[in-house]
């Protein structure tokens, strides 16, 4: 209801403080809908205000607490911000949120928070350990698509280039 395609209007600022207030004003009302959030963040983006949208972030997963995705793009503004201390942190929390997702999920979540792990493994600089992970879903689900999905992704991700391009104006 409220996914508001906000990241793919035109860099109107009218336009877009509109947004915000629709967007605060959805918060409001339902302050544990992650796509708000990610509309938020991502309009925020594109206008460069990387605080506020790392602020707005750290609000969602205070309030919606296995909000995985949250914490990677957590980690992702702080790589870009250069505030290498807190990077970390927040890779190891996307992780540590889908791991606990995994108890309540079902087998094709399943398969996508052990995707999301080995992703979150990689940006931690571990190759070994994201390659390893990547290869037990390859040998537990052949031809399943997300896998062979993230498979060429892990391949082939270079996380400077991705982080530059993720924040490059547009």
């Amino acid at each position: 209801m409220f996914n508001l395609p906000i990241y793919y209007t035109t860099a109107n600022s009218s336009t877009y403080n509109q947004a915000f207030q629709l967007l605060d004003s959805a918060l409001r009302i339902d302050r544990h809908n992650s796509m708000i959030y990610d509309n938020k963040h991502q309009a925020l983006v594109k206008f460069g205000r990387f605080e506020e949208a790392k602020a707005s972030l750290q609000m969602a997963t205070e309030n919606i607490g296995n909000f995985a995705a949250g914490f990677m793009a957590i980690a992702f503004l702080d790589e870009h911000l250069n505030n290498s201390i807190s990077v970390k942190p927040n890779y190891e929390k996307a992780t540590q949120r889908y791991e606990i997702r995994n108890h309540y999920s079902n087998e094709q979540q399943g398969i996508h928070n052990y995707c999301e792990i080995a992703f979150a493994t990689l940006c931690l600089d571990k190759p070994i350990e994201s390659k390893r992970s990547i290869n037990s879903l390859i040998t537990n689900y052949p031809n399943n698509e997300k896998v062979e999905y993230y498979n060429r992704l892990l391949a082939t991700f270079n996380k400077a280039d991705f982080i530059k391009e993720q924040f490059a104006k547009r």
